[in-house]
């Protein structure tokens, strides 16, 4: 899956990636959904400007997780109808990230577009829970 030059110290844990992926998701950060550039256009950048770093379509193992924010080891989902027919595949990529002691959260596409100030509230609930657990 990687070699050294592939594994990113965060946190105390080394999260593999597959190489193959990195031209994969510079393609999806250059091509973000509707959702995705919502939220993060409305939401997630000023995080990035202002408390953490978050990276866009992170390579995690055999994975491209959306949204990633390193310092509180969560990985933000955002999920269209599509994932409606891969619940047994999103199923098991949670389980992966899981050993990495990561948190991950969907949220849907009509979440962010329909209702996206009851969405980021929501997350800024989630995030202040997650600080309280980071060790610093």
């Amino acid at each position: 899956m990687s070699n050294d030059k592939n594994i990113l110290k965060i946190n105390k844990i080394f999260l593999p990636f597959d190489n193959k992926l990195k031209e994969v998701a510079r393609d999806m950060r250059k091509n973000p959904t509707e959702a995705e550039n919502k939220i993060w256009k409305e939401y997630l950048s000023d995080l990035n400007k202002n408390k953490f770093t978050v990276l866009r379509q992170k390579p995690i193992g055999y994975f491209i997780a959306d949204f990633y924010i390193a310092k509180i080891k969560l990985i933000i989902e955002i999920d269209g109808k599509i994932h409606n027919f891969l619940k047994e595949r999103d199923k098991d990529r949670t389980l992966f990230l899981q050993k990495y002691n990561l948190k991950i959260i969907r949220i849907t596409n009509d979440s962010i577009l329909k209702n996206p100030e009851k969405t980021y509230k929501k997350l800024d609930e989630i995030i202040t829970s997650l600080l309280k657990e980071v060790d610093f």
